[in-house]
Order: C-alpha cells, then sequence, then structure tokens
C-alpha cells in the first residue's frame, strides 16, 4: 500500500474539511476530539497510505462515547456545521476509497438527525 496517491485537489478537500472540524471542535471546547483531528492532518500530511487509512477509520474518530463523531455540541448552529462537515469527511472518505466498515451507517445516523 505503501504512499498514499490522492489528488491535490482531493488533499486540498480533505484539509478544508478536517480545518473546520477542527475549529468548531476547539470553539466548543472539545479539545480532546480538536486533538484527533490534528493527528488525521498529520497522518494525511505525511501521505503514507497505511497511516491515513488507520488514522481516518479508528475508533478516536468513529467509536463510541469520546469519539469524535459523538462529541455533543450545544450551540445548534455549530451543531449543525458539525454534522455537515462530517457527512462531507465521509463522502470524501468514500469517493477516495478510505471508508472503513461501518462509517456510513454513521452518515444515516447523522442525516437522520
Amino acid at each position: 500500500m505503501g504512499q498514499l496517491n490522492l489528488a491535490n485537489a482531493d488533499l486540498i478537500k480533505y484539509q478544508n474539511i478536517l480545518s473546520a472540524l477542527y475549529n468548531i471542535l476547539e470553539e466548543t471546547n472539545n479539545s480532546p476530539q480538536a486533538n484527533i483531528i490534528l493527528d488525521v492532518q498529520n497522518a494525511l500530511n505525511k501521505k503514507n497510505y497505511n497511516d491515513i487509512r488507520k488514522v481516518l477509520n479508528s475508533v478516536d474518530m468513529w467509536g463510541g462515547a469520546g469519539a469524535v463523531w459523538e462529541v455533543y455540541i450545544d450551540n445548534e448552529i455549530q451543531e449543525k456545521k458539525f454534522k455537515q462537515e462530517i457527512i462531507k469527511l465521509i463522502d470524501l472518505m468514500e469517493e477516495t476509497n478510505l471508508l472503513g466498515s461501518g462509517i456510513k451507517r454513521i452518515k444515516k445516523i447523522l442525516k437522520e438527525d
């Protein structure tokens, strides 16, 4: 697997989505989850296929309580923006063949909210 071969446009899309998620998490005092997003950004910057797949599909991102997608955001506007960015991330992961099993159902859950 080795090097991740993403088009520059895809790398930019990932960085834009991850930056938006990071900002929302920091603004809503969810620093532990913001740090997970930083880990994803760092792996993406290294362009190592195994690392990016591992961190993007990690339990820290998609597991239960404490995972990035499960954070509680009190502000409704920020919560809506957050969910939209998570859905964009899942869509991009699917487009770039980095989507792990079980994550599509999270998109469905978020869209139902």
